[in-house]
């Protein structure tokens, strides 16, 4: 059958395209002769009078905003570790203890010489009571030899009793000074027996705050150096101890969206691993200084929390949208209806007795939701988004209502969907 049918159209083909032709100029004929006049849709929005933000997003990870680190202040062992990563703890809540035999041999040197030291002061009180009395008898002799009409041996007598009066002066003033110094070093030496003891008490590591543990980074028999300052125990603390219920978040922003940002600013959080959560936030600082990586300049905005939730963690995953601008009881229509002139200016579109009419207009802010008109509109003016023709493919009228290519009858460019009227 197929065959027969393959047959007649080779033998007949001749006829087939001659009539093919006469079908499409008869058709064509018929077009020209009885042209269908062009149809345009207008679909038109209201002017809405509301509120207009602007805001931008970005994404991050939550953080605790409170932290405490815990190093050890002396060098040592650890021994043992009292807590673990989720525990809480109030202050003088032991942690972990190390064990450094070196410290009580130290104290007992220490404590040693301070004995030494009470011992010398000892002797020096003695040493300035003798002198004492030895001045004391002197003084007599001077007093006993002092005669109105001494002889030659009275008046040697006494050069002799003030020469032993100022020795023995001499000495006493050395033997004070002596134990000055003497009580001086007695001192440090105590108060460096009772550092080092104190020391030998740092070896149990207590908590000093209210808090949760987050971290323990060390294990029984690691040596720890006793270093409490640097990178590494800020960064890599022996335990860090956190506020479980201060949580802020940590966000990231490009350069251009971090310079609409400003503190105090309000912010609307999402969780990726809480669907349906939705918590506000506020700007509380933004990183002057950005991080460069592969050309790209990004800058870290942290946000605290207004209310918390006990499902979220440090380490989940943040999207932030910022509000950097918010103006209330403006005016505004949909950004599509907005057209640039060549003067530079704006107009938008309104219907005028079924036709279009070109309206100039102020505008203000640009958002998501629409674009502020400060002047040439009023409340509940309707504006053209939309110009449909019938003679035109409906991709061909999405593209044109996309510009200022459509012009018709004073202009036209648009989008959305309202209220269709019909010339």
């Amino acid at each position: 059958m197929n065959k027969k049918i393959v047959s007649l159209v080779s033998k007949h083909r001749t006829l087939i395209t001659v009539g093919v032709v006469i079908v499409i100029v008869i058709l064509g004929g018929y077009i020209i002769l009885n042209p269908q006049p062009t149809k345009y849709t207008y679909i038109t929005q209201p002017v809405s009078e509301g509120t207009l933000i602007n805001s931008v997003s970005g994404t991050g990870n939550l953080i605790y905003g409170q932290s405490t680190a815990i190093n050890s202040q002396v060098a040592g062992t650890i021994t043992t570790i009292n807590v673990k990563p989720g525990d809480m703890v109030t202050p003088g809540t032991p942690l972990y203890s190390i064990s450094n035999p070196s410290l009580s041999v130290t104290a007992d040197k220490l404590y040693a010489s301070y004995l030494k030291d009470k011992q010398i002061v000892s002797g020096d009180q003695v040493t300035i009571n003798q002198d004492q009395n030895n001045l004391y008898s002197a003084n007599a002799n001077v007093t006993t030899d002092q005669q109105p009409n001494a002889t030659l041996l009275q008046q040697q007598s006494l050069a002799n009793a003030l020469q032993q009066q100022s020795i023995d002066l001499q000495q006493l003033t050395t033997a004070q000074l002596a134990l000055t110094a003497d009580l001086a070093t007695e001192h440090a030496d105590w108060k460096a027996y009772m550092a080092q003891l104190t020391s030998i008490s740092d070896e149990n590591i207590v908590a000093s705050t209210n808090g949760m543990v987050a971290s323990v980074n060390i294990s029984p028999g690691q040596y720890v150096s006793g270093s409490s300052s640097g990178a590494a125990a800020t960064n890599n603390p022996d335990v860090l101890i956190v506020n479980p219920s201060n949580i802020e978040a940590l966000i990231t922003l490009n350069e251009v969206d971090a310079a609409k940002v400003q503190t105090g600013q309000t912010v609307q959080l999402s969780f990726n691993a809480i669907p349906g959560l939705n918590l506000t936030g506020t700007v509380t600082s933004i990183n002057p200084i950005g991080t460069i990586s592969q050309g790209v300049v990004t800058y870290n905005a942290t946000v605290a929390l207004n209310l918390t939730n006990s499902q979220l963690k440090s380490g989940m995953s943040v999207t932030a949208n910022i509000t950097t601008e918010v103006k209330n009881n403006v005016l505004s229509v949909p950004s599509i209806a907005i057209k640039n002139s060549n003067n530079g200016g704006s107009y938008v579109q309104i219907l005028n007795s079924g036709k279009p009419l070109d309206v100039n207009v102020q505008t203000g802010i640009v958002t998501n939701n629409g674009t502020e008109i400060t002047s040439g509109l009023k409340a509940g003016e309707s504006v053209i988004t939309q110009i449909i023709s019938n003679k035109l493919p409906q991709s061909l009228n999405n593209s044109l209502n996309g510009s200022n290519l459509l012009k018709i009858n004073g202009g036209g460019r648009g989008g959305g969907k309202a209220h269709a009227g019909k010339l």
